[in-house]
C-alpha cells in the first residue's frame, strides 16, 4: 500500500493545486463547544487567477493550523496562498490580512513581549508536500 500525496497527481491538478473535488478546497470552521454544531464556516484561501475570473472563493489546501487569542481573534497562515489572516472567532469575517513571502504552514504562537504588548508570530517556510513557495522568514506582529 502506498501513500499518494498532492503531488502525486491522484486527484489533483498539481501544476495548479487545483482539486477535482468542488470547492470549497480548504475551509476554516468553528464548533460550539457546549453542542458541537457547527457555528460557521468559511473558505480559507483563494487563487487569484480563478477569482479574477468571477469564481467564487475556493478555499485552498492547507498544512499548520491557527491559533485563537482570549481576544476572540485567529490568527492563520496555513494556506498555499501565503496570505496570513486574522479572523475574527465569533463570526468567521476577516479582519486583517498580509501576503507572506511563502505560506505559514504552522502554527503562530503569541508572548507578551517586555513592552508589555503581546505579539503574533509565526515562521514563514512554505514547502512541505504542497511545493509552495519556500523562505526561512520568522515573522511577528504586535497586536494593538
Amino acid at each position: 500500500m502506498s501513500k499518494v500525496t498532492p503531488e502525486g497527481g491522484r486527484f489533483w491538478d498539481a501544476a495548479n493545486k487545483y482539486s477535482c473535488a468542488q470547492p470549497p478546497w480548504g475551509e476554516l470552521i468553528a464548533v460550539n463547544a457546549s453542542t458541537g454544531d457547527i457555528a460557521w464556516r468559511i473558505p480559507l484561501g483563494e487563487y487569484p487567477e480563478l477569482t479574477a475570473k468571477g469564481v467564487p472563493v475556493t478555499g485552498q489546501p492547507m498544512l499548520g493550523g491557527g491559533i485563537t487569542t482570549a481576544g476572540n481573534l485567529i490568527f492563520i497562515g496555513a494556506s498555499v496562498d501565503g496570505v496570513f489572516r486574522a479572523i475574527d472567532a465569533r463570526n468567521g469575517k476577516e479582519l486583517w490580512r498580509e501576503q507572506l513571502k511563502a505560506p505559514a504552514h504552522s502554527i503562530p504562537s503569541t508572548y507578551i513581549g517586555k513592552d508589555g504588548k503581546q505579539y503574533i508570530a509565526v515562521p514563514a517556510g512554505g514547502g512541505g508536500f504542497l511545493r509552495s513557495a519556500t523562505s526561512d522568514e520568522v515573522i511577528a506582529w504586535r497586536i494593538q
